[in-house]
């Protein structure tokens, strides 16, 4: 079972069915998303089961024993072109030695990865949306669609979240969501999460839950951005040296670090420029 965690929102557990498909026809995909949210889900929770080479919690490690073994199948039976199913069969391969041995977690992470990449290369799953999202449309859909479990702010709190088990995610906690890309939020959304509350939420427009997940991104910021003036011109000033497609793809972690390697200064200001503004917002 997933763990109950903060983590277990951004879980995308076995699908009861796998439908068969042709990776190259269909850019929009459910059982490739959920080969990349395994993928991610692995790079990133691999410590709660695995520590010093020792298994820390059963049920976690046989979680990671289990999405390793569901990404190889779902890869074998893709209509990958041979050539490169081959390869990321042999990466996947590799991912499932290394966790049966307990290695550590940067090598787990880095074999994942290296497959993740590999799969949206080949395949050319779009990871970003086509234009900046709507953070007011993502809000309207918010209120309408998820203030009931995680409440009016994003804290989980919402009138049926007592008694949900797992509880819903949090989103103002800031050690879960700077961990956290729109784009994983994104295929959360479009999937929904196996045996929680967490429903697909597919029937939205790629559009409007590409606009979703940017504003889910935007909560753990609401507080100080309304209180700064500065925040459009620090986005405007940031998206010169940031692209659409790294703000989707890349957690707050990773998009701090490419800042700073282009500002020395502000650069806290700036990652909450972007995940709060948006080309010509007022």
């Amino acid at each position: 079972m997933i763990r109950n965690s903060l983590y277990t929102f951004f879980t995308v557990g076995v699908l009861l069915c796998i439908f068969s498909y042709n990776v190259m026809a269909s850019k929009d995909d459910s059982s490739l998303r959920t080969t990349i949210h395994l993928l991610d889900y692995i790079s990133r929770d691999y410590t709660a089961a695995v520590q010093n080479g020792q298994v820390i919690d059963e049920a976690e490690f046989a979680e990671m024993q289990e999405f390793s073994d569901k990404v190889y199948l779902l890869i074998e039976e893709s209509d990958l072109p041979q050539d490169n199913k081959l390869l990321i069969l042999s990466q996947l391969k590799e991912l499932g030695k290394q966790i049966e041995n307990k290695s550590p977690h940067k090598s787990i992470s880095t074999l994942a990865q290296k497959a993740r990449r590999e799969i949206i290369k080949t395949t050319g799953l779009k990871t970003a949306p086509l234009i900046w999202p709507d953070l007011k449309n993502g809000k309207s859909l918010y209120v309408q669609n998820c203030t009931s479990c995680h409440g009016v702010n994003g804290s989980g709190d919402g009138r049926l979240a007592a008694g949900l088990k797992p509880a819903p995610t949090n989103f103002l906690n800031a050690n879960l969501m700077q961990e956290i890309s729109p784009f994983q939020a994104y295929n959360t959304i479009k999937l929904g999460v196996e045996g929680t509350a967490m429903q697909s939420f597919a029937t939205l427009s790629d559009k409007e839950i590409w606009d979703l997940a940017f504003y889910i991104k935007s909560l753990r910021f609401t507080t100080q951005a309304d209180q700064n003036t500065e925040l459009q011109q620090k986005f405007d000033l940031a998206n010169n040296t940031v692209n659409l497609e790294e703000v989707a793809t890349l957690s707050d972690v990773e998009l701090l670090k490419s800042l700073r390697n282009d500002y020395s200064a502000d650069t806290e200001l700036l990652l909450m420029g972007l995940r709060t503004q948006f080309p010509g917002d007022n």
